[in-house]
C-alpha cells in the first residue's frame, strides 16, 4: 500500500511526524494500527493532522507504543536542553569569577609595588625621628590623612605638653610640630581621630585639673582650634576616641576613677558643646586599657581589663549610648587584658590583641560573631617578656597585625598573622637601636603596608618607622 504524506501551512514538528508514521506503515514496522486497516494516508493541513489510522488512534511498533516513545524523546531532549542551559550558566559565572580573580590579582600585584615603594623610603632612611625633644613621644597615637601622610598625637614629658606632629611625606623626613595644649600638666594619654577634611580631633588627660579633655583642630595644620572638657573629676584620662560616621561627632571610652567604672562619654556635635556620659559596665573595678571602635551604623564596641577579676573583657554595644551592652569575659586565664587594642572585621566580628601579665606574653582575641559568643584565643609571641603596648589592624584579608614592644630585649616588634584565625605568624623586629618600642600606635596604609608610631626610650625621642611589606592576598 502507499502512504502519501501532504503538508500545508504546517510546522516542522507536524512533518516530522507526519513523515515518522508514514516511513514506519511503509516499512511494515508498524505492526498494528488500533481500530484500522493499514491502509490509509497522513496527511497535515494548516495545524491539522489527519491519519488513517485517525489523530487519536495508537500506533504500537512492536510491543511499544509510538506515541509514548516518541514523548518520553521529547522529554528527555527537553531535559538535556534544561541541563545545557544550566551548563551554559555555570560557565558564564565561572567565567565571571575568573575575571574577579584576575583583577584582585592585579590589584594585589598593584599593592605589593606601592609597598615596595614606600618600603624602600624607610629602609633608606631608617627609622624617622619625628619630634627630637627630650622627652617627646608619650602615648602617641597615629592617624594618616587622605594624602597618605602621618599625624601624630602625643604627650611631651619636658614641658608636660599635648603635642601633634603633621608629617609633609610618608617617611616623615619634613615634619609641622604643634603645641596643643600647653596649660598645666596636659596631654597623656592621646587618642587621635581625623574628620573627613583631614581636622585632627584629640583627647587627651589633663593631671592638673583631673579632667579629660578633648581638642577639635578647625583645618589640617591645626593653626586654631577648639578645646572642650568633656568629664571632670578623673585622675586616670587615658581613653579611645572616635568619631562617628554620620555627623563625625566625637565618642570616647574612659575610666571612671571615682566609681572604678567603664563609661562613655558621646557628643552631641563635633565640638562636643554638651557632652553625655553613660555607665557601660560598673561590676568590681573595669575600665582601664579601653579600646573603642564604632560600627558601621555607630553602636561602639569596647575592648578593656577588669581589674578585679584580672580579665579581659569586651562591650558591644546596641545604640550610640550603649543602653543595653553585651558584655563577655574574653580571657580569664591568668593576669590578662591589659594593653587591650581592637579592630573589627567588615563583618564586624572583633579582634582583640592584649598583653597576659602572668607569662608576659602577646596574645589575640578572635571572635567569630558580631556579639564574640563564639571566640578564639590565640598566643601570638611568648619569648621573653613581650606584648605591651600593644596596636592591632587588619589586613584586607583580615589578617591581624599587632605592633607591641619587646621589653626583654628593648625592641620595636610587629606580629603579621598569617591567616585571619592568627593560627601562625611572622615576627619582625622593627628597630633594635637601643630601648625602643614604647606607646606603639600601628595604622596601615591604603596599600597594606604597615606605619607604627612610637617612643624612644634611649634617645627620649618620638619615632616613625615603617614595615614589613605584607601580602594582601
Amino acid at each position: 500500500s502507499v502512504w502519501v504524506c501532504v503538508c500545508v501551512e504546517c510546522d516542522r514538528d507536524l512533518v516530522m511526524w507526519c513523515i515518522a508514521i508514514a516511513l514506519l506503515i511503509c516499512c511494515d514496522i508498524v505492526t498494528s494500527v488500533a481500530g484500522v486497516e493499514r491502509e490509509g494516508y497522513v496527511g497535515v493541513f494548516g495545524k491539522d493532522l489527519h491519519l488513517v489510522p485517525p489523530l487519536n488512534g495508537e500506533v504500537f511498533v512492536g510491543e511499544r507504543n509510538l506515541l509514548a516513545t516518541i514523548q518520553k524523546q521529547e522529554d528527555q531532549l527537553t531535559a538535556l536542553d534544561q541541563e545545557l542551559a544550566s551548563q551554559k550558566q555555570l560557565v558564564v559565572a565561572l567565567q565571571d569569577a575568573l575575571v574577579q580573580q584576575a583583577k584582585h590579582f592585579a590589584l594585589a600585584q598593584q599593592s605589593l609595588v606601592n609597598q615596595l615603594a614606600v618600603h624602600q623610603l624607610f629602609t633608606t632612611n631608617g627609622p624617622q625621628v619625628v619630634d627630637p625633644n627630650s622627652l617627646a613621644g608619650y602615648d602617641s597615637s597615629l592617624a594618616l590623612s587622605s594624602t597618605g601622610n602621618p599625624i601624630i598625637s602625643y604627650h611631651e614629658a619636658a614641658t608636660s605638653d599635648l603635642r601633634i606632629a603633621i608629617c609633609g611625606d610618608i617617611t616623615c623626613t619634613s615634619v609641622l610640630l604643634r603645641v596643643l595644649d600647653s596649660e598645666g600638666n596636659v596631654g597623656r594619654g592621646s587618642s587621635l581621630a581625623l574628620t573627613s577634611d583631614d581636622r585632627p580631633v584629640v583627647s587627651y588627660f589633663d593631671a592638673t585639673t583631673q579632667s579629660l579633655k578633648l581638642v577639635v583642630c578647625n583645618n589640617l595644620n591645626c593653626l586654631t582650634g577648639v578645646g572642650t572638657v568633656l568629664v571632670n573629676g578623673i585622675t586616670n584620662g587615658y581613653a579611645s576616641l572616635a568619631l562617628t560616621s554620620s555627623d563625625e561627632y566625637p565618642v570616647a571610652s574612659y575610666f571612671d576613677t571615682t566609681n572604678s567604672d567603664l563609661n562613655l562619654v558621646v557628643c552631641d556635635d563635633g565640638h562636643c558643646s554638651n557632652p553625655t556620659t553613660y555607665t557601660i559596665d560598673s561590676a568590681g573595678d573595669v575600665g582601664l586599657f579601653s579600646s573603642l571602635v564604632l560600627t558601621s551604623t555607630d553602636n561602639p564596641v569596647i575592648s578593656y581589663f577588669d581589674g578585679t577579676n584580672s580579665d579581659l573583657k569586651l562591650a558591644v554595644c546596641g545604640d550610640g549610648p550603649c543602653s543595653s551592652p553585651v558584655i563577655r569575659t574574653l580571657d580569664s586565664d591568668g593576669l590578662v587584658g591589659t594593653h587591650t587594642s581592637l579592630a573589627l572585621t567588615p563583618n564586624e566580628h572583633p579582634v582583640i590583641s592584649y598583653h597576659e601579665a602572668t607569662n608576659d606574653d602577646l596574645k589575640v582575641a578572635i571572635c567569630q560573631d558580631k556579639t564574640c559568643s563564639r571566640f578564639l584565643i590565640r598566643t601570638v609571641d611568648s619569648k621573653g617578656q613581650v606584648g605591651v603596648y600593644t596596636s592591632v589592624r587588619l589586613t584586607v584579608t583580615n589578617h591581624p597585625i599587632i605592633s607591641y614592644v619587646d621589653t626583654s630585649n628593648g625592641d620595636l616588634k610587629l606580629a603579621v598573622c598569617k591567616d585571619s584565625t592568627c593560627s601562625t605568624s611572622t615576627i619582625h623586629t622593627l628597630d633594635s637601636s637601643g630601648d625602643v618600642g614604647y606607646f606603639t600606635s600601628l595604622v596601615l596604609t591604603s596599600d597594606g603596608y604597615p606605619i607604627t608610631s612610637y617612643y624612644d626610650n634611649t634617645q627620649q625621642v618620638l619615632k616613625l618607622t615603617g614595615g614589613p611589606i605584607v601580602a594582601t592576598i
